[in-house]
């Protein structure tokens, strides 16, 4: 009886486990993924640091729509979906791309740096950290220590 339940314990944890793995291995980004997001950020950076109210009105809802459009297109392909803000480890690289770009941000809008400096340096750093972020994710989820995809 004790024998039974730690086999049918083993085999539940293993199931898990194989869970895990498999979902970690459907969170692969496709390589096309992050160039695309990176030109909507250095896009919208452009446009809202160019102080024009009509370039910032027409550059917001394409930049929303292609946003929109990337994790609706991530969704089908990977079935799943986690949080930059909610992803365990993988949040931090999150955060410092979100304060990399405020940063970014504020230098062009402060015309203490080039807008297109700027937005090139964006469209970098979309590339580098959503790459990192996908990294630590997907080892996140194999040990499981990250929030459950939706």
């Amino acid at each position: 009886m004790e024998n039974q339940q730690r086999n049918e314990a083993h085999a539940a944890l293993t199931a898990i486990d194989a869970g895990r793995t498999a979902a970690a291995e459907r969170l692969v980004s496709p390589l096309w993924y992050h160039p695309p997001l990176g030109i909507l950020v250095a896009g919208y950076l452009a446009a809202v640091t160019s102080r024009s109210i009509v370039v910032t009105l027409v550059a917001s809802p394409i930049f929303f729509a292609g946003v929109f459009a990337l994790v609706s297109v991530y969704k089908k392909i990977t079935g799943l979906w986690i949080s930059g803000f909610n992803a365990g480890r993988a949040s931090w690289w999150t955060a410092a791309m979100s304060v990399s770009l405020l940063a970014l941000y504020g230098l062009a809008y402060a015309q203490i740096w080039s807008v297109w400096a700027a937005a090139a340096t964006a469209f970098i750093a979309v590339n580098v950290f959503g790459r990192l972020f996908d990294r630590t994710l997907r080892a996140s989820l194999r040990t499981g220590t990250v929030a459950h995809p939706r």
